[in-house]
This record gives structure tokens, sequence and C-alpha cells, in this order.
């Protein structure tokens, strides 16, 4: 029977990384249609950290509800982390497509506006300006939206959840029923 439920587990789990997936590719979607800027605001970035954590959270917990044995630590990481590759992997993808094949534009003005916004953020601060220009040439050497770059960041931001994840599993593990 172990054999069923997990498979079972790994599809619900795959359905909540689809719908993470599609809600973090809407928001892309949205953002580059109508306020490409959004892609440079810091609470953009709260923001979508707190819908991967929500949808991420919820589904491991419907895979909970949905398991028909004792939910282990096993299990509720397994069905956290599908969901969140899942989820990142549909998110990276729409970012690369928008960015480099739809509209390379659309890359170059948001690098362009990043600069702006690092510029004034290190004047407010006080840097001097041989620290500001080096800060700038660093953004204008490597394209944020490149393949690599994609990689990179889907790889740093699964660390980051995948350590979460072994916290949140946690909390949704159930201990082993005592048979007497």
């Amino acid at each position: 029977m172990n054999n069923q439920v997990i498979p079972n587990l790994k599809k619900l789990a795959g359905k909540y990384g689809i719908v993470l997936g599609i809600v973090l590719a809407l928001m892309t979607i949205v953002s580059y249609f109508f306020y490409l800027e959004l892609f440079t605001k810091w609470w953009t970035r709260i923001l979508t950290f707190v819908i991967i954590l929500s949808i991420a959270i919820i589904g491991s917990y419907q895979c909970k509800k949905a398991s028909s044995e004792i939910y282990t630590y096993k299990k509720a990481f397994t069905s956290y982390f599908i969901i969140i590759l899942i989820g990142l992997l549909i998110y990276t993808a729409t970012n690369y497509l928008i960015f480099n094949i739809l509209d390379p534009n659309a890359a170059d003005f948001v690098l362009a506006k990043t600069i702006e916004m690092t510029k004034s953020f290190m004047e407010n601060f006080g840097a001097s300006q041989e620290d500001i220009n080096n800060s700038i040439k660093t953004l204008t050497q490597e394209n944020q939206f490149s393949l690599k770059n994609q990689i990179l960041g889907l790889c740093s931001n699964l660390v980051i959840y995948i350590l979460i994840g072994l916290l949140v599993s946690l909390g949704l593990k159930e201990n082993k029923q005592i048979t007497e």
C-alpha cells in the first residue's frame, strides 16, 4: 500500500507545484505588460517569497490531509520539495522566455532602472563615486536574465526554500503511533 500512497502524494504535490508556477508566471506576465518597474521593487520580492511559501505550505498540508498513512518527515519534505521545484522551474522558464526571447529590450529597461535605483540608494548612504561606479560596472557586465544567471538564481532559490522546507516538514510530520 505504501507504494501507492507515495505516487498519489507526488501527484497531488505536482498539482500544487503547477498552481505555484502558474501564479508566479501570471505575476511575471502582469508585471511585464502593465508595470515593468515592478521587477526592481524590493516589496515584490517579499510578496513573491510569501506567495511561494504559502502555496508550498498549503500544498504540503493538503498532501498530509490526503495521506491515508502516517505522514512522515520524508513524505512531508518530498511533497514540499516537489511543489517548490515545479513552481520555481515554471517561474524561471517564464522569466527566461520573456526577457531573452519575447522582449530582450525589457531586460535592458529593467537593468537601467536597477542601475538608477542602485545609484540613488548608494548616494543616499554616502558611498564614494568610485564605489558607485564599481557597482554599476558589475551590474552592466552580467545579464541578470541570461540562461546561466537564471539557472544560478533557480539553484540559490532552491537552497533557500529547501532549508525552510526542512523546518516546515518538521511541523507537518506525524509521529508514528505506538502499537501495544
